[in-house]
Order: C-alpha cells, then sequence, then structure tokens
C-alpha cells in the first residue's frame, strides 16, 4: 500500500510533532504504522481547507507497517506492506 499527504493539511494541535516524527522517521528509516483519519465532512477537506478543524475519527491499522520513503519539504509519500510481524518489505526512494 502507498499514501501521500502533506503536513500543511491541518495547523491542529500536535501538529509540530507529527512533523517532527515524520522527519525523524524519515531520517532514520524508522518502521511507521498507518494511521486513518476518518470524517463525514470529505467535501471540505478534499477543498484543502484546514482539516483540523472538522470532527474526525482515529484508527491505527497494527497490520501495516512501512517507513517514509520519500519527504520533500511539506509533502511525504510512505510505502507500507501487509506485514504481521511488523517488518515491511518498503523501499526507501532515491
Amino acid at each position: 500500500m502507498e499514501f501521500s499527504d502533506s503536513m500543511s493539511r491541518w495547523s491542529g494541535h500536535g501538529n509540530t510533532e507529527f512533523k517532527r516524527n515524520v522527519v525523524d522517521a524519515f531520517q532514520k528509516r524508522s518502521r511507521v504504522r498507518l494511521v486513518i483519519a476518518k470524517t463525514s465532512e470529505t467535501t471540505y477537506v478534499d477543498s484543502g481547507k484546514d482539516a483540523s478543524l472538522v470532527k474526525k475519527e482515529f484508527f491505527t491499522r497494527e497490520d501495516l507497517i512501512g517507513e517514509v520513503a520519500e519527504l520533500n519539504g511539506d509533502n511525504f509519500f510512505s510505502v507500507s506492506e501487509n506485514c504481521k510481524s511488523g517488518r515491511a518489505g518498503a523501499t526507501r526512494a532515491a
């Protein structure tokens, strides 16, 4: 599974810590777990507005472990594989 997002899509509490953790995970090639944020206000979020302002539910996927394969300023790209052992075969982008 591959996914990407922009760190500036939200500015709420924890954003500074989140950015620091993504950079740290990328630099150290640390393993990361997928966290899904779900909202019913998808039109608002898809329009590019601040997603921190809408109500959300958060879910973790214990079975999807990977790494931050690419980090380009505000944007990040992660690769995960379904692996119950917690060791994904993701490769780091050059």
